[in-house]
């Protein structure tokens, strides 16, 4: 028989060896199962990007309802991750105690440009929704000079938005023409990306009235 502290380490193995296999799910149940809640955070945080860029973010939702609220609210990655749950679910009554949780982080741990870009994304999709466009569309052109293209979900969500943001300050036809340059490129290479861009391209012709 193992005692307790042996019974832990022998998880804390399990973990890392499904971490090794991209098996989150079952890394997060050796993780919690061997008391190590900060190990079971870094394995969410490392994984966020990929289910997001997947399109999978229930499956980051899910994760996310195993950590304690304390850890949450306490690390950057933890925070933006609960940021695009909110932003999935068009929850928006929630993200300005999300932004305000995240400032109290960066002034604790600082930010990459990554980052940044995307709390300035969060930032512009409040702003849009207050009808505040000046300050939606600043923010978003700051988050598409900041996330990188492979970000796939963060970079092309902050395009599609930087347009939108646009065509509401009365740059309708400029909005147009960058999400059209977008789509004859090969940058966008992903078919969820594309859709959404080709999306937001049809819902400015149909507020313009422009039907053909």
């Amino acid at each position: 028989l193992c005692n307790a502290e042996e019974l832990a380490a022998l998880h804390a193995r399990a973990s890392n060896w499904f971490v090794e296999r991209g098996q989150v799910d079952e890394a997060l149940d050796h993780a919690l199962a061997a008391g190590d809640v900060e190990g079971a955070a870094q394995i969410v945080e490392q994984n966020r990007k990929v289910v997001l860029i997947d399109d999978q973010w229930q499956n980051l939702a899910r994760w996310l309802d195993r950590l304690p609220a304390e850890v949450k609210q306490q690390r950057t990655e933890l925070l933006l991750a609960q940021a695009w749950i909110l932003w999935a679910r068009l929850d928006l009554e929630l993200f300005p105690s999300i932004l305000e949780a995240l400032e109290e982080a960066l002034a604790r741990e600082g930010a990459s440009d990554p980052v940044q870009g995307e709390i300035d994304f969060f930032r512009g999709y409040l702003a849009y929704f207050q009808a505040l466009g000046p300050q939606a569309e600043e923010y978003y052109a700051s988050a598409t000079q900041r996330i990188p293209e492979t970000y796939h979900t963060a970079r092309w969500e902050a395009e599609l938005h930087y347009a939108l943001a646009r065509h509401m300050n009365g740059r309708g036809e400029m909005a147009v023409d960058r999400l059209t340059d977008l789509l004859r490129s090969r940058r966008v290479s992903r078919n969820h990306s594309r859709s959404r861009l080709w999306a937001g391209l049809c819902f400015i012709h149909l507020l313009e009235g422009d039907l053909p």
